[in-house]
C-alpha cells in the first residue's frame, strides 16, 4: 500500500522509498508536486503517531480489527477527534473501511465484546465509513490544493491492492 512507501522512508530515511511513492501517485495522475505534498502530508501523521505497523512487510495481509476490542479505544477515539488531528494515512483509512465492509458480511454471527460491532457498522463503505471518507478526502482537497480526482484515483489504487493482496 502506497502509504507504506511513505511509513518506510520515515523509519529508513532510504529516498527510494520516496521516489517510489512518488512515482505512484503520478502515475495515477498526480502532479510532481502533489504528490509531494501528499508524501509530506503523509511522513508527518507518520513522525507524529509512530506506526509501526505501517512498516511491516504483511501489513496488506494483517487485520485493523482484532475483534477482541475496539480500534480506537484512545485518542483519537472519535471520527471527529480522527478528522481534526489528521490520524490517518490514506491506505489505513482505505483499509480500514474495506475491512469494516468485509467483517460485516463475514462476522455478524460471531458473538463479539461490547463495542467491536458498533465500530464495523461505524467504519462499513455502505454507510458511515463512506461518508468520513469524503469529508476526509475533501479535508485533504482542501488543505494540500490536491484535486478530488487524484484523492480518489488514490483510493481506488488502494482498494485495487487489497483486492489483490487481501481478498484476491
Amino acid at each position: 500500500m502506497t502509504s507504506q512507501f511513505a511509513a518506510f522512508y520515515v523509519c529508513y530515511g532510504d529516498l527510494a522509498f520516496r521516489d517510489f511513492y512518488i512515482a505512484k501517485l503520478t502515475r495515477i495522475g498526480f502532479s510532481r508536486e502533489d504528490a509531494i505534498k501528499m508524501f509530506l502530508f503523509e511522513c508527518d501523521i507518520l513522525r507524529r503517531y509512530n506506526k509501526p505497523w505501517l512498516s511491516e512487510p504483511r501489513y496488506t495481509q494483517s487485520w485493523c480489527f482484532s475483534l477482541e476490542r475496539p480500534v480506537f479505544t484512545a485518542y483519537p477515539k472519535t471520527k471527529q477527534d480522527i478528522l481534526k488531528e489528521n490520524y490517518l494515512t490514506m491506505s489505513e483509512l482505505c483499509k480500514l473501511i474495506d475491512e469494516a465492509e468485509w467483517h460485516f458480511w463475514n462476522s455478524h454471527e460471531k458473538n463479539l465484546p461490547d463495542g467491536v460491532w458498533e465500530e464495523i457498522c461505524a467504519w462499513r463503505i455502505k454507510g458511515a465509513g463512506a461518508e468520513f471518507a469524503i469529508s476526509y478526502f475533501e479535508k485533504l482537497e482542501q488543505t494540500l490544493g490536491i484535486p478530488s480526482g487524484n484523492i480518489s484515483a488514490l483510493s481506488n489504487l488502494q482498494g485495487a491492492h487489497l483486492n489483490r493482496y487481501k481478498w484476491g
